[in-house]
């Protein structure tokens, strides 16, 4: 069994790599920052928005973000659906079904039946210029056009076509979006690049009650 020395009781004690969960890329969702997300395309649409054309913008947003910077605006987890990547929180952040929030989302957006609107304005406090800059040019790049095309041209886009299985959802890892950026900040040797600013938004891949010292001392 592998050793690891312990700096803090200066000895040798064994490490269980078996306990040691396979390292992914991924990141904390943040539902308040998200809202603002959402609402900040909704206000260049006071007609509203289809909820999977939102979807769309959102992942293109939080796409962008990473290849840039190593770290999407929303901290999602993207998943290949039918229609395209989906941001899944995100999505259950619209259909109030996200814990804690649920329904509170409805003080800020309407969504009636696939539509969606924008009912008070939650602010833009949370999002830095760059992220507004990220957002503004997803939506001139692509909020003119019609839902479904919106849609189908995400299919083109690498990390879906690899990843998406007819009849399933199935996770987009950031792994496969940093290997097909062409950014070697992101991707570089064949493996993906954790920058420090990337390292520091990434959620913890322990518990935070895991002790990997101490349980390999029990």
């Amino acid at each position: 069994m592998p050793l690891v020395l312990c700096a803090e009781i200066q000895s040798i004690v064994p490490l269980d790599l078996k306990a040691i969960p396979i390292m992914q890329i991924t990141f904390n969702f943040d539902a308040k920052k998200t809202l603002q997300v959402v609402a900040f395309f909704l206000k260049h649409n006071s007609a509203g928005i289809d909820k999977a054309k939102l979807m769309k913008l959102v992942y293109r947003a939080d796409r962008a973000s990473f290849i840039e910077r190593g770290f999407p605006i929303t901290g999602d987890a993207p998943y290949a659906m039918k229609l395209g990547p989906v941001p899944t929180d995100t999505l259950h952040l619209i259909d109030g079904e996200f814990y804690p929030i649920f329904g509170k989302i409805y003080d800020h957006i309407s969504l009636m039946n696939v539509r969606v609107n924008l009912v008070k304005d939650p602010g833009e406090d949370l999002l830095s210029e760059e992220e507004k800059a990220f957002l503004e040019s997803v939506w001139k790049a692509h909020g003119h056009k019609p839902t479904l095309k919106v849609c189908y041209e995400t299919h083109d886009l690498p990390e879906y076509r690899e990843t998406f299985v007819e009849g399933t959802s199935t996770r987009i890892p950031y792994e496969l979006i940093a290997q097909h950026s062409g950014n070697p900040e992101r991707y570089r040797k064949g493996r993906p690049v954790i920058s420090p600013e990337m390292a520091q938004a990434m959620r913890s891949p322990f518990p935070p009650e895991r002790d990997l010292v101490r349980q390999s001392q029990a």
